[in-house]
């Protein structure tokens, strides 16, 4: 329903809610309003009526002398109340109403009228004109555009690659009837897709069987000894996904920007899934195509190459560290000294620069899984716009959603800081001293967690090692694995320091330096 004003919305009620004419004087003191005001608000109401398919179930009948009352058919008073109560309806259902029109604009192979989608969508001609410029809005921003063909209706205008990056994000927007759609056909589904993207995927796709392509993913992931976590998996299916429609309804995407020297390292695993593509779905796999599986491979080559002790080029890591100054100078903050967010920002802006300079979207998992981001570092990541022009130039542009991501990195490595670290105490001066120190040592020094307190080596034995972190100990002592913090020779008023500084060069920097 299009936005109907507030004494409008007033007067309908009144209207409905009687079971007799009401006079202008009473509907104008309801209102607030004048009597000639009521009078323009019952024409709008009229209108209201008519662009929305209600002017044949729904009458206003005026009576000289009695005033204004409402007739309706059926049960469809309750409903109209209902729908009058509250302008966010209104809102609700023009939106919902706009994400069915560009669910058939995207999928549709010709042209829709203007008279299809009003009778389709029980509405006036006029809410759906309205409605294909909401629509041409959202659709701008992916390089596209509605255009109109005399006599033959409206379409979608635009690159191939901006049309597939537009229906990815319409999975961002969509909300499918899960009524009659299995979640869960094939056990392979299981742990490496959400409900509901399969359920999006089944409901948009009904004729592409998701499961061959899983089974296709996991088999190039054992022969090429890889694994793609959540969002590469996710993000590499649903492009497939719509790959495959796509060049099912013949349509192939442009070149791709990269290189090929630039995807070499994972050109063959690309090769072997279009081949099995090829295979599964009995379609020809052209060679651009290839390209864009390449890209979605970029992430795990760039983990591996940092992982087999290779450097980013000097572009992306004078990037990386020019955001965490910016984040630290404006938040506050250590992000400087960890190395695992150092690592990780690297890995993810080397993976977005690739995906944002093919245009490729991001994929946004569903707003009930997504936890809340920390505003102030996100607005400080917005002035980071610079930075980016002076390494890739002006071409490269992240989006909210890819800044929120980035937030993320920073929020985890807040939370590292603030974890307290994990540790036994061994003393041989009994439990009673054994627990006052312990007391003493966690009311000084908020980094430390003492789990339990020991007076014989051998208990050591009894407690697994990946239960704590350190051992702080007032006798000399070594451990086989454990970092140990001997207090022996130190002042009872310097322990709170002097475990501030072992933990951060013996613990964090020993942990960080493996990474």
């Amino acid at each position: 329903m299009n936005r109907v004003e507030s004494k409008v919305r007033t007067l309908a009620r009144e209207l409905l809610r009687a079971s007799d004419f009401l006079t202008l004087d009473f509907l104008a003191g309801k209102c607030e309003v004048t009597s000639r005001s009521v009078q323009n608000h019952v024409k709008k109401l009229e209108e209201w009526l008519a662009e929305n398919a209600y002017d044949g179930a729904v009458r206003v009948i005026k009576k000289p002398g009695s005033g204004i009352k409402i007739e309706v058919d059926g049960d469809r008073r309750t409903e109209l109340i209902k729908a009058f109560s509250d302008q966010r309806a209104y809102e609700a259902d023009d939106t919902k109403r706009r994400i069915k029109e560009l669910n058939l604009l995207l999928f549709s192979s010709s042209e829709l009228t203007i008279g299809f989608l009003a009778d389709h969508f029980y509405t006036s001609r006029s809410v759906i004109l309205r409605d294909m410029e909401w629509i041409d809005n959202w659709l701008k921003t992916f390089n596209l555009q509605l255009y109109k063909l005399q006599r033959m209706g409206i379409g979608i205008s635009g690159g191939e690659a901006a049309k597939r990056n537009a229906i990815s994000a319409f999975f961002d927007i969509y909300r499918p009837n899960q009524s009659g759609i299995p979640v869960k056909s094939h056990s392979t589904l299981s742990g490496r897709l959400q409900d509901s993207l399969v359920v999006k995927l089944k409901s948009l796709y009904p004729n592409i069987d998701i499961v061959p392509l899983v089974i296709l993913l996991e088999d190039a992931e054992k022969k090429y000894d890889f694994f793609l976590t959540g969002e590469y998996f996710t993000t590499l299916v649903t492009h497939l996904v719509i790959c495959i429609a796509r060049i099912k309804g013949g349509n192939e995407t442009e070149e791709c920007v990269l290189k090929e020297e630039e995807y070499a390292s994972v050109l063959e695993t690309a090769v072997f899934i279009a081949r099995g593509i090829e295979e599964a779905y009995q379609i020809r796999f052209p060679s651009q195509e290839i390209a864009y599986i390449c890209l979605h491979l970029m992430g795990y080559a760039m983990r591996s190459y940092l992982e087999n002790g290779g450097e980013a080029t000097e572009h992306f890591e004078a990037l990386t560290m020019g955001i965490i100054e910016h984040v630290q100078k404006n938040c506050g903050g250590t992000f400087t000294r960890d190395k695992l967010l150092y690592f990780g920002l690297l890995h993810h802006l080397k993976t977005s620069i690739y995906r944002i300079k093919s245009h490729i979207h991001i994929s946004r998992i569903d707003a009930e899984y997504r936890p809340e981001y920390d505003r102030k570092i996100l607005h400080t990541l917005r002035e980071i716009t610079g930075l980016v022009e002076q390494s890739f130039g002006r071409g490269v542009v992240f989006s909210d959603e890819e800044l929120e991501n980035i937030t993320f990195h920073f929020m985890l490595s807040k939370a590292r800081e603030k974890r307290r670290t994990r540790a036994v105490l061994f003393t041989a001066s009994g439990i009673a001293y054994g627990e006052a120190l312990k007391r003493h040592i966690m009311e000084e020094n908020e980094q430390v967690e003492i789990l339990d307190v020991m007076n014989f080596p051998f208990q050591l034995e009894l407690l697994s090692e990946n239960q704590y972190d350190l051992i702080i100990s007032t006798v000399d002592f070594v451990h086989r694995s454990k970092p140990v913090a001997s207090l022996q020779y130190e002042d009872r008023d310097n322990y709170s320091k002097f475990l501030s500084d072992f933990i951060e060069k013996k613990v964090k920097h020993d942990f960080t330096a493996k990474i």
